[in-house]
């Protein structure tokens, strides 16, 4: 993976990748040994930056678009845009969805600057555990699944707020990619 990233014009950061590796692996992190969720989520942020580039886009991937902060996933400069991506490990799907509007909607976490230099928002989450529940669902059983459960629901996600900032929600699972988009919930 990292040989295609690192011979694609398409990946505009490379010079961050060594920081962003030492990260997750150098010592004295955790205490010398290997961060595995950090690892994790830096390799599905790759992984997702790469999908990308083979769409035919430009992006930028892990970068800190400040000294302060400002981290984003990935960024599509061809299509404005702005990824987060999450790695759903047990059963906080609604959660990590809270978490992608957070993102997009509260000023320590993203700022505005950036947000409207790169107006469209997107959310990324990685299903691999085969034992969850969402891991076989289509699109419309995931739709179906998240009105009925999460949607408007006590500790759950409210839907205006999900329609008002994640313009496009990709869901990875055993199906596939599946995307939603905000006009869809």
């Amino acid at each position: 993976m990292l040989d295609d990233l690192l011979s694609s014009s398409k990946f505009k950061n490379p010079e961050d990748l060594l920081d962003n590796l030492n990260g997750v692996f150098r010592s004295p992190v955790n205490s010398g040994n290997v961060n595995s969720a950090s690892a994790n989520n830096l390799y599905k942020e790759l992984e997702e930056g790469k999908y990308w580039m083979s769409q035919g886009d430009d992006v930028f991937i892990s970068k800190k678009w400040s000294a302060g902060g400002n981290e984003v996933d990935v960024t599509i400069t061809t299509k404005n845009t702005l990824v987060e991506c999450k790695n759903l490990s047990g059963n906080n799907l609604g959660s990590l969805v809270n978490d992608i509007i957070a993102k997009y909607t509260m000023e320590s976490k993203l700022s505005t600057a950036i947000k409207n230099q790169y107006p469209n928002h997107f959310g990324k989450i990685s299903i691999s555990n085969s034992s969850n529940e969402f891991y076989n669902l289509n699109k419309h059983q995931i739709i179906n699944k998240f009105r009925q459960e999460l949607l408007d629901k006590p500790g759950g996600i409210v839907k205006d707020k999900l329609v008002n900032s994640v313009k496009e929600l990709h869901i990875e699972n055993g199906q596939g990619r599946i995307i939603i988009k905000n006009s869809e919930w």
